[in-house]
Protein backbone atom coordinates (compact mmCIF):
# COMPACT_ATOMS: atom_id res chain seq x y z
CA UNK A 1 0.00 0.00 0.00
CA UNK A 2 1.48 3.34 -0.92
CA UNK A 3 -0.09 5.03 2.03
CA UNK A 4 -0.82 2.63 4.69
CA UNK A 5 -2.44 5.65 7.10
CA UNK A 6 -5.15 6.28 4.15
CA UNK A 7 -8.16 3.77 4.66
CA UNK A 8 -9.40 1.97 1.49
CA UNK A 9 -13.51 2.57 3.09
CA UNK A 10 -15.39 4.72 1.26
CA UNK A 11 -16.56 7.81 2.60
CA UNK A 12 -20.28 7.10 0.70
CA UNK A 13 -21.08 3.94 -0.60
CA UNK A 14 -21.35 3.28 -4.16
CA UNK A 15 -24.19 1.05 -5.11
CA UNK A 16 -24.13 -0.59 -1.41
CA UNK A 17 -20.26 -0.79 -1.77
CA UNK A 18 -18.29 0.60 1.48
CA UNK A 19 -14.60 -0.73 0.99
CA UNK A 20 -12.86 0.17 -2.80
CA UNK A 21 -12.12 -2.93 -3.29
CA UNK A 22 -16.14 -4.19 -3.12
CA UNK A 23 -17.36 -1.87 -5.93
CA UNK A 24 -17.57 -3.54 -9.22
CA UNK A 25 -20.04 -4.08 -11.80
CA UNK A 26 -22.90 -4.48 -9.70
CA UNK A 27 -22.25 -1.67 -7.33
CA UNK A 28 -22.28 1.10 -10.35
CA UNK A 29 -25.74 -0.77 -12.05
CA UNK A 30 -27.38 -0.47 -8.15
CA UNK A 31 -26.02 3.30 -8.33
CA UNK A 32 -26.86 4.03 -11.94
CA UNK A 33 -30.46 2.43 -10.90
CA UNK A 34 -31.02 4.20 -7.36
CA UNK A 35 -29.88 7.62 -9.40
CA UNK A 36 -32.65 7.21 -12.28
CA UNK A 37 -29.80 6.83 -14.76
CA UNK A 38 -28.98 4.24 -17.28
CA UNK A 39 -26.69 1.35 -16.01
CA UNK A 40 -25.12 1.55 -19.61
CA UNK A 41 -24.18 4.76 -19.34
CA UNK A 42 -22.42 4.59 -15.92
CA UNK A 43 -20.29 1.81 -16.33
CA UNK A 44 -19.25 3.26 -19.53
CA UNK A 45 -18.65 6.35 -18.17
CA UNK A 46 -16.52 4.54 -15.49
CA UNK A 47 -14.80 2.10 -18.14
CA UNK A 48 -13.87 5.59 -19.91
CA UNK A 49 -12.80 7.49 -16.82
CA UNK A 50 -10.23 4.34 -15.92
CA UNK A 51 -9.35 3.67 -18.70
CA UNK A 52 -7.64 7.55 -19.10
CA UNK A 53 -6.40 7.39 -15.59
CA UNK A 54 -4.64 4.03 -16.39
CA UNK A 55 -2.71 5.84 -19.63
CA UNK A 56 -1.76 8.97 -17.62
CA UNK A 57 -0.65 6.65 -14.98
CA UNK A 58 1.41 5.24 -17.07
CA UNK A 59 3.10 8.19 -18.92
CA UNK A 60 3.44 9.48 -15.24
CA UNK A 61 5.84 6.76 -14.46
CA UNK A 62 7.76 6.92 -17.68
CA UNK A 63 9.48 10.11 -16.94
CA UNK A 64 12.36 10.56 -14.32
CA UNK A 65 10.70 12.18 -11.89
CA UNK A 66 8.17 10.12 -11.39
CA UNK A 67 9.92 6.71 -11.51
CA UNK A 68 9.25 5.65 -7.79
CA UNK A 69 8.37 2.75 -5.80
CA UNK A 70 5.29 5.33 -4.49
CA UNK A 71 4.37 6.02 -8.43
CA UNK A 72 5.31 1.95 -9.53
CA UNK A 73 2.49 1.14 -6.56
CA UNK A 74 -0.60 3.45 -7.95
CA UNK A 75 0.48 3.13 -11.29
CA UNK A 76 0.30 -1.14 -10.66
CA UNK A 77 -3.26 -0.48 -8.99
CA UNK A 78 -4.69 1.59 -11.45
CA UNK A 79 -3.96 -0.59 -13.94
CA UNK A 80 -5.84 -3.56 -12.22
CA UNK A 81 -8.56 -1.55 -11.09
CA UNK A 82 -8.47 -0.60 -15.25
CA UNK A 83 -8.65 -4.05 -16.06
CA UNK A 84 -11.77 -4.95 -14.47
CA UNK A 85 -13.85 -2.67 -16.97
CA UNK A 86 -11.75 -2.95 -19.98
Amino acid sequence: MVYPELTTRLAMSIGGARELDEVDDDAWIKLARDAGLRPAFVTRTVQELLGRAAREAAGLLATPVHANASAAQVNARVQRLAGRYS
